[in-house]
């Protein structure tokens, strides 16, 4: 078995180019997942489970200083104690065969699915066994699934309806990476041509053109603060509580995205603020 698969060092496989700045959303959701399964894992759970919904190939490439970490796929399979399932959506072919040989190092591989396709379809393959699990029984289980969605898109593509489906389950922490920028540089003109489909489905209605509107034509800072803050409120509207948000910018000091994890218990907030505080403020390289 090539242990090197699972290691943080160049494989010879598929790698995803990142800036620094990743560094530090790795850290987060390493830091997390394991705040989070060590102080869970003693309890009287059905399961345990770690989704990554847009997976990536598991291991980034810096391309300034050429090192390797591994990707949020590999930080859950290397998960001070393990999850019980892990389940993988990839769009792209050749992350996603790249990520299955990756996970078939793993010790773990009988515990996880790779899917290969849009992770807005093939969420009810995670939502439908979710539910399997949680379904009342006469076992010694009280409790329900214990659930952890990494939800790191790269841009738009992440539908509000997949959102919802996640966060209808009974405990799904989720941890977001929420692009401001694509819709700051875009909204105006899609609005005023009509086709504002892609924001549309990102949070589920129309609502955000009413929201955004007023600030349309202020600072990006009114508007990203408006965009996020819309998002939260619907997230609440699941009956999720949001932690303390973790800026990224660039060497402008303009945003470039925001982290922030959604929590049903409180607990689950305070393991996210005590993740991020302390971390110092990343900027994108190059900018």
């Amino acid at each position: 078995m090539n242990d090197n698969l699972l290691e943080p060092m160049d494989d010879g496989l598929v790698m995803r180019n990142s800036q620094e700045y990743a560094r530090d959303k790795l850290l987060i959701i390493e830091r997390y997942t394991n705040r989070m399964i060590t102080s869970m894992r003693d309890r009287p759970w059905r399961a345990f489970f770690y989704i990554d919904i847009e997976a990536g190939p598991g291991k980034n490439l810096f391309v300034t200083s050429g090192e390797v970490e591994r990707g949020s796929p590999l930080i859950g399979l290397g998960a001070k104690f393990p999850f019980t399932h892990y389940r993988f959506i990839e769009l792209d072919q050749a992350n996603c065969d790249t990520l299955k040989a990756r996970v078939s190092a793993s010790e773990l591989q009988e515990c996880v699915k790779v899917w290969h396709g849009d992770c807005n379809i093939l969420v009810d393959e995670i939502v439908n066994e979710i539910q399997e699990v949680d379904r009342p029984t006469a076992t010694s289980y009280n409790w329900h699934s214990l659930n952890l969605a990494i939800l790191d898109p790269e841009g738009l593509e992440l539908h509000w309806e997949t959102v919802e489906k996640l966060g209808r389950m009974k405990r799904m922490d989720m941890i977001f990476t929420f692009w401001t920028s694509g819709i700051t540089r875009n909204a105006n003109a899609w609005i005023e041509a009509g086709s504002t489909e892609k924001i549309d489905k990102l949070y589920g209605s129309k609502e955000w053109q009413r929201i955004y509107r007023p600030v349309a034509h202020k600072n990006s800072t009114e508007k990203r603060r408006v965009l996020i803050d819309f998002y939260k409120t619907r997230l609440e509207g699941l009956g999720y509580q949001i932690g303390n948000e973790r800026v990224f910018r660039n060497s402008k000091n303009v945003q470039q995205y925001t982290m922030f994890g959604a929590c049903k218990h409180p607990l689950g907030i305070k393991f996210w603020n005590d993740v991020i505080r302390g971390l110092p403020q990343s900027r994108l390289a190059g900018f």
